[in-house]
């Protein structure tokens, strides 16, 4: 055990992750609003009835995240029967959904262009319209990419992406969902797949995984520097620590070490989504954003090596990594 994963270590528990009233005051918040919903669905009148509770998903339902809470993600399963799906005709990984003549959501969801289309944009806007009226709300509105409706509770400063869901069941395949893609159609996602993954993770070594992560996720959005998105970074941890020795909670600094190391060559090459849904995780960074990045991540490793190894590094140069705040426990 080094001084070097003792700071570490208490940093990431008293500064990285969520304070308990951000996590207790969030799923509580989820959890009544996910009853408004259900009564929501039951009246029938905007939204179809819910075909189960909605869940915690994202990086909050996977406990990764880090401090301070900005959002929710909370998977809605609307209970849409009869539907069939076709593939997209330009997108390989969306797909378009149409409803049969005589069908009941036909009244409210179905497409201005196309009578038989079940538009996820028409129903962002009709769970918008459900929503605005709910008491603990102070406002609703559709997300900036089209893929959730944003809802802020009363006397809070971070919001609840909302993501209508389509559950779909085959005998050939294991349930999965269809999502909102930003335009009119659907992508297919299963929450379920990333947990169990992180979960077994985690296990493996010994609950000291999911903290590291965390420790990784604020590195990588300190203000200033290049970053890259949050689920990318998270699979690429996962990539890299799923098959490594157990990782000690007093000893992150070797474990951020190898992760910089790796995860500098590994951006650079394709990120498959991992439940093989949907695009690559890198989809859409370019090639300057990685070379930054990568930089970022090699300055850290030699910055830690340095104050590990090295007599003329101290440990006070670790703020060079993680910021100011890290200099209380230094």
């Amino acid at each position: 055990m080094n001084e070097l994963g003792y700071v570490l270590h208490d940093f990431v528990q008293e500064q990285v992750n969520l304070t308990r009233a951000e996590t207790e005051e969030g799923r509580e918040a989820a959890t009544d609003l996910a009853w408004d919903l259900w009564d929501l669905g039951q009246e029938r009148l905007v939204l179809p009835p819910l075909t189960g509770r909605p869940q915690l998903f994202g990086s909050f339902g996977r406990k990764t995240k880090v401090r301070s809470l900005d959002d929710i993600d909370l998977l809605v399963p609307l209970s849409v029967d009869d539907y069939w799906t076709s593939a997209h005709p330009f997108d390989p990984y969306s797909v378009d959904v149409y409803l049969p003549d005589q069908h009941a959501l036909r009244a409210f969801l179905g497409d201005e262009h196309d009578a038989y289309l079940l538009s996820s944009a028409v129903l962002l806007r009709q769970l918008k319209l459900a929503v605005q009226s709910l008491p603990g709300l102070e406002r609703a509105e559709i997300k900036g990419n089209g893929e959730a409706v944003s809802v802020w509770p009363r006397g809070q400063s971070w919001k609840i992406d909302l993501v209508p869901a389509l559950p779909v069941t085959r005998p050939e395949q294991a349930t999965h969902f269809l999502i909102p893609n930003g335009v009119r159609s659907w992508w297919r996602t299963q929450p379920a797949l990333d947990q169990l993954r992180l979960d077994q993770a985690d296990r493996r070594h010994g609950g000291n995984l999911r903290p590291l992560i965390r420790l990784l996720k604020y590195w990588n959005v300190r203000p200033g520097h290049q970053r890259i998105g949050s689920y990318l970074l998270e699979s690429l941890a996962l990539s890299i620590f799923e098959p490594a020795p157990y990782v000690s909670c007093f000893e992150w600094d070797l474990a951020i070490e190898k992760f910089m190391t790796e995860a500098a060559k590994l951006v650079f090459h394709p990120v498959p989504d991992p439940k093989a849904l949907g695009p690559n995780l890198d989809a859409g960074l370019r090639w300057d954003q990685r070379l930054r990045w990568a930089d970022r991540a090699n300055r850290a490793e030699y910055c830690l090596n340095s104050i590990r190894t090295e007599s003329w590094a101290d440990i006070s140069d670790l703020n060079l990594v993680f910021g100011d705040a890290v200099k209380p426990y230094i």
